[in-house]
């Protein structure tokens, strides 16, 4: 099977990462082509470290988001696509593979998807999420898939990026009739609870540092009481939340082969307990998560943490 990647890549101080070379090498076990766009300002010996493994890199402005790299990979393959099995668009937002990328194409080859992802995202609408998002032929030959990219305009706000193409991409492509699933499914009703009681525990603790009168402590309590039946619904009943934030163990303990680096480096939901992802990657899986210590501490000054 020939698969074409497009990979989207930045970094904040022009370097290409270990942890980039590492994934791209997993992408090449997968009898890929990959056409790398950066939105860095690479140097030639920074362009050196990935030549074997690329056909093409490409260094464009920083502009646009994931999306318009995406965008100008593909214009640059216009003339070749159709020779491909699969199209794969993947970014550099993760840290991985954690576990063989062979074994999530392995799981996902027998059931009859047209287009399929790591993880589906339901917040707003059921929607792929697109660091890692594969596309079988019959899309491929379809037309739809090279019409929607080429029509992609610059967004600069990353909200608008995942309304407009994110979710747009998967609601057009299920519109024509295309099937899609993800490697990632429903986490089990254990992690669930799980998730629910880490957070209604870190809740409280940070409610018990709040001081105020009777009355603004019985509004506060009517509003916890609320925002927790909101979250147990969202979280536990309906799923609606970003599993690779909430359930960040339960995709360890899938094999599922990637973990958000903004999950480690920021934790912008304010999970509780993200500390021990770095200890659980390094017992359960030979990811070298020394790649993953060096970048979180090399970019950090790059990157303000705010809860």
């Amino acid at each position: 099977m020939r698969r074409l990647v497009i990979f989207s890549h930045y970094d904040c101080m022009d370097i290409v990462d270990e942890y980039i070379i590492y994934y791209l090498e997993s992408l090449k076990r997968i009898s890929a082509d990959i056409v790398f766009v950066s939105t860095s300002r690479l140097v030639a010996s920074e362009i050196d470290k990935i030549k074997e493994f690329c056909i093409k890199v490409i260094v464009r402005d920083n502009i646009g988001y994931d999306f318009y790299s995406y965008k100008i990979g593909l214009l640059y393959c216009e003339n070749s696509i159709n020779k491909y099995d699969q199209i794969i668009f993947c970014n550099d937002s993760v840290y991985g593979p954690i576990f063989d990328i062979v074994d999530a194409f392995g799981r996902m080859q027998d059931t009859g998807y047209d287009f399929w992802g790591i993880t589906e995202n339901k917040e707003i609408r059921p929607h792929l999420q697109s660091f890692f998002l594969v596309f079988n032929r019959n899309i491929v030959n379809s037309g739809i898939l090279f019409q929607f990219i080429k029509n992609i305009d610059i967004v600069h706000s990353k909200k608008d990026i995942i309304r407009k193409y994110e979710i747009g991409l998967t609601a057009i492509l299920s519109k024509r009739g295309f099937t899609y699933g993800s490697v990632y499914k429903k986490p089990g009703l254990t992690s669930r609870l799980g998730v629910f009681k880490t957070w209604t525990l870190n809740a409280n603790k940070n409610e018990k540092n709040v001081h105020s009168n009777n009355n603004m402590q019985m509004k506060r309590l009517i509003g916890n009481i609320r925002r927790t039946l909101v979250f147990f619904i969202k979280a536990v009943i309906q799923v609606r939340v970003n599993v690779t934030q909430y359930f960040w163990m339960d995709m360890i303990e899938q094999r599922i082969p990637f973990v958000k680096i903004d999950l480690i480096r920021s934790n912008p939901l304010a999970i509780p307990d993200t500390d021990r992802i770095v200890g659980c990657l390094h017992a359960k899986s030979d990811y070298p998560v020394e790649m993953i210590t060096s970048h979180i501490v090399r970019t950090r000054s790059c990157y303000q943490v705010i809860h």
